[in-house]
């Protein structure tokens, strides 16, 4: 015995097949992708983390670096102090410290830019320290220049008072 229905309730079985099944098919999709999105972001993450833990150690190493040079920048002019080893030292960090940033950095203008300025600091240094020098040349010769005067001015008296004692013994 079939119920009259059959064909209806038959209909509505499948219909109701159909709805579970993609019910059921949303669900499945929206956990995969609920597994499948934070792994792909984890992913992108951990490679954003390593980039910004690598700019972090060049930073460090930079940073270091430039106290280094900025310590003996302060140093080299000190009286008592080997200014060419130290102008070496100076030279030879700021060649380290452009080495330490790549080209490829996208900072490199500005790590380029600090190491530029260093190297002018150190000209000025430089030329600071030969200017003092030529100071003290041109101190020194004025102080010869004017003890050369004296004796030109008591040497001037002495032949002044040579003639007159010449003139003096002639017209006696």
């Amino acid at each position: 015995m079939k119920p009259l229905n059959h064909t209806a309730r038959k209909k509505a079985l499948i219909l109701f097949i159909l709805l579970y099944v993609l019910s059921m098919g949303l669900l499945f999709a929206g956990i995969f992708y609920h597994y499948q999105v934070p792994v792909l972001e984890n992913r992108v993450l951990r490679h954003e983390l390593m980039f910004q833990e690598s700019q972090q150690m060049l930073q460090d190493s930079f940073m270091r670096r430039l106290t280094i040079v900025r310590r003996e920048l302060v140093a080299v002019n000190e009286p008592g102090n080997n200014a060419v080893y130290t102008d070496q030292v100076i030279a030879a960090t700021l060649a380290g410290m452009r080495n330490i940033a790549a080209a490829s950095n996208p900072n490199f203008s500005f790590y380029d830019d600090v190491v530029q300025c260093c190297l002018l600091l150190q000209q000025c240094k430089q030329q600071l320290r030969e200017s003092s020098q030529a100071q003290q040349a041109i101190l020194t010769l004025k102080t010869e220049n004017a003890t050369l005067l004296q004796q030109l001015e008591s040497r001037t008296r002495d032949l002044d008072n040579c003639r007159m004692l010449l003139v003096n013994s002639r017209a006696q």
